[in-house]
């Protein structure tokens, strides 16, 4: 799985019984062995291998006891499934539900997961739901863990926007607690505490989401990025799970808009960076400090990716133009600061 990226980042990803995704001591360990000489040992001692011929087959089966039977009827869904992991048996999951089914990115080669498609790029799916008149559409990421949802106008709805939508679901609307990230709009947390609820954030990072999901007890987290964490389910994001619930949800009240909250404005800048310096530090310290002041209401949030050589920038403003001009001139002046530092 290339995760969300290009092909060039293919590889694998592991899981653990206990845990789903690995555990960051989980991963410097294997980090350690990777890049150490590792002990003799006889594979017949250390660990069984077992292949599941059926493992996928397996996986429909334990989704579908979640949900009544031709729920989707009449239901017209276009699914864009990224060149990936849902190219193959998932529309014809769907259509056993009863739902009918346009696909899109099924061909995957090796080389064409995610590209110009997934839920990184969205326009062409947006247009295509709002042009045939289908209930609603989603677009997967290579490997299926991000969902990205259109409402039946062709609105683009994030993580944060599902997780406000899957509020409605009678099971979610039971939980006393959501876990969102630093990067959750303002306005789903708005909207959770409105109902009385407790609203967690978290670094960015789907496995600190479901870490701090686990402390407090909540059955739905997630991150804006589409990492929709349902714990009635499994303790990792799996898109497909996350469609049929926004489905499902929808039939309930007929919302096929998949209307929730009104967010706050935001402005996202990504930052090529090839050197990472401490932005605790001055002079960027300094220069984030100026900005967030700048910020009336609103919030501002400044860090490096995890997978690419970027720094983004993310502020949330009453206006984006406010936003983006705040934004944009931090940005510069970080830029500035980092070139220089580098020289």
């Amino acid at each position: 799985t290339a995760s969300h990226n290009h092909y060039q980042d293919n590889g694998i990803k592991i899981f653990t019984k206990k845990n789903g995704k690995l555990t960051q001591e989980d991963e410097q360990t294997i980090m350690h062995f990777f890049y150490n000489e590792v002990p003799a040992c006889s594979y017949e001692k250390i660990g069984t291998e077992i292949i599941k011929s059926d493992a996928t087959d397996l996986y429909l089966d334990a989704l579908k006891i979640h949900f009544p039977s031709h729920f989707l009827k009449g239901i017209r869904l276009i699914i864009d499934c990224a060149n990936g992991s849902y190219a193959h048996k998932i529309p014809f999951f769907l259509e056993s539900f009863g739902a009918q089914v346009t696909t899109l990115a099924t061909t995957p080669d090796g080389k064409n997961i995610n590209a110009h498609c997934g839920s990184l790029h969205p326009k062409h799916l947006q247009e295509l739901v709002k042009s045939s008149g289908a209930h609603a559409g989603f677009a997967f990421d290579g490997d299926g863990d991000r969902l990205i949802a259109v409402g039946q106008d062709g609105t683009c709805k994030d993580g944060d926007e599902i997780i406000g939508f899957l509020m409605n679901n009678p099971v979610y609307a039971q939980t006393p607690t959501v876990v969102g990230t630093v990067l959750s709009n303002q306005g789903l947390q708005d909207f959770v505490e409105k109902q009385g609820k407790f609203f967690y954030r978290t670094a960015v990072g789907d496995k600190l989401v479901i870490e701090k999901m686990k402390e407090v007890g909540a059955l739905i987290g997630g991150e804006p990025s589409g990492h929709i964490i349902l714990k009635d389910f499994s303790f990792t994001a799996d898109g497909l799970f996350t469609l049929l619930q926004i489905a499902y949800t929808a039939t309930l009240s007929q919302n096929w808009s998949l209307n929730s909250f009104t967010k706050l404005p935001q402005a996202h800048i990504n930052m090529p960076t090839s050197c990472k310096k401490d932005l605790s530090l001055d002079p960027y310290q300094s220069i984030i400090t100026y900005h967030r002041h700048q910020l009336k209401q609103g919030r501002l949030i400044v860090r490096y990716s995890g997978t690419e050589p970027l720094l983004r920038i993310s502020v949330e403003a009453p206006t984006y133009e406010e936003a983006l001009t705040i934004g944009t001139v931090l940005s510069e002046q970080l830029a500035e600061a980092l070139t220089k530092e580098s020289v």
